[in-house]
C-alpha cells in the first residue's frame, strides 16, 4: 500500500505547495478555481503513477480530484489563516490519500516509474521531505507566528520584500540537506551564523519584542527542518 501512497502524497504536495499560486489561494471562493486546483493535483498524481488510460487509474484519479475539491470547499467555510485549520486540512488530505491507497492497493495499481526505476521510490521520499521542510514549513511557521507578527505591528524594522521568507527557506533547505548528507554537526555553524547576523540588527532596548520574535522564529524554523530531515532519513532506511 505504501508504494501507492507515496506517489499520491507527492502529487498532493506538489499540487498544493509548488503549483498553487497566491491567486489560486485568494480565489478559492470560486468553484471553477477549486476545480482547476484539484485537476492540477490529479494531473500531477497521474504523471507520477505513469500508467496511461488504465481504467482503475482513471477511477482513482477521479476520486483524488473529487475528494480534494470537497475538502477545499469545506475548508473555505473556516478561517484559512488559522494554523490549526491549516494542520487539520492537511491531515484530512493525508488520511483521504491513505484510504485511497488502501482501497486500490499496490496489487492493483503500482506506478510504472517504480516498476521501471526502483530508485524512484527514494526520489519521491526525498521530494516529500523537501516540500514538507521548505514550503509546507514556511506556511506553517507563518501561520503559527502570525499572532506575534500582529503584536509587533509596524514597529518591526523593514527589510527586503520577502527577505525573511527566503532566509527561512534557505535555512530549512540547508538543514535538510546537511542531515541527509550525514553532516548534522554543520547545522550548529549555520545556526550561529544566522544568530549573529539577525540578532546584530537589534541594538535598542525597546526592541525586545522583535528580538524574542526572531529567536522564537529561528528555533521553530530549525526545529521543524531537523524533525522533517530526521524522519525522512529514517523513512529512507525503512524496509519496503
Amino acid at each position: 500500500m505504501h508504494e501507492l501512497f507515496i506517489p499520491l502524497l507527492t502529487g498532493h504536495l506538489i499540487g498544493d505547495f509548488l503549483l498553487q499560486t497566491r491567486w489560486m489561494v485568494d480565489s478559492k471562493k470560486y468553484v471553477w478555481v477549486r476545480l482547476l486546483h484539484a485537476a492540477i493535483v490529479g494531473a500531477v498524481t497521474w504523471a507520477l503513477l505513469g500508467p496511461v488510460g488504465a481504467p482503475a487509474v482513471c477511477v482513482m484519479i477521479a476520486i483524488v480530484v473529487l475528494i480534494h475539491f470537497l475538502i477545499d470547499t469545506i475548508k473555505g467555510c473556516f478561517d484559512n489563516e488559522n494554523v490549526y485549520i491549516f494542520i487539520m486540512d492537511q491531515a484530512i488530505h493525508v488520511l483521504a490519500l491513505l484510504a485511497i491507497a488502501a482501497l486500490f492497493g499496490p496489487e492493483r495499481i503500482l506506478s510504472l516509474w517504480l516498476r521501471w526505476i526502483p530508485a524512484f521510490y527514494y526520489v519521491l521520499v526525498i521530494a516529500i521531505g523537501l516540500i514538507l521542510c521548505i514550503w509546507f514549513g514556511g506556511i506553517l511557521m507563518s501561520k503559527a507566528l502570525q499572532p506575534m507578527i500582529r503584536e509587533l505591528g509596524d514597529k518591526s524594522s523593514k527589510g527586503l520584500c520577502n527577505g525573511g521568507k527566503r532566509i527561512g527557506q534557505l535555512e530549512r533547505a540547508l538543514t535538510y540537506l546537511l542531515v541527509l548528507s550525514g553532516n548534522p554537526g554543520a547545522i550548529g555553524f549555520l545556526f550561529a551564523a544566522k544568530s549573529i547576523l539577525r540578532f546584530g540588527e537589534i541594538k535598542e532596548p525597546g526592541q525586545r519584542k522583535e528580538a524574542e520574535y526572531i529567536i522564537i522564529g529561528t528555533f521553530a524554523s530549525f526545529g521543524w527542518a531537523l524533525l522533517v530531515a530526521v524522519l525522512t532519513q529514517r523513512w529512507l532506511i525503512w524496509p519496503r
